[in-house]
């Protein structure tokens, strides 16, 4: 069995935001069903902003991994 890594603090932050974004603030997600139908570009901004509500570090990490920022 391989190593298993802790996730960094910063990648728990993004699955945290992107859950609630998925679950609560998308407007696709009665039709979904398990898979996102949603515009990348959209997905992504709507993240950002949710995410501006949390730590500086998680915002400058998010930037340097998303292709949008």
């Amino acid at each position: 069995m391989g190593e298993y890594e802790v996730p960094l603090d910063e990648q728990l932050r993004i699955q945290a935001t992107e859950q609630i974004v998925c679950t609560d603030l998308c407007m696709f997600r009665d039709h979904c069903d398990g898979f996102c139908i949603a515009n990348q570009e959209w997905k992504e901004s709507i993240i950002f902003e949710t995410a501006v509500l949390t730590a500086t570090p998680f915002l400058l990490y998010f930037r340097s991994i998303s292709p949008y920022f």
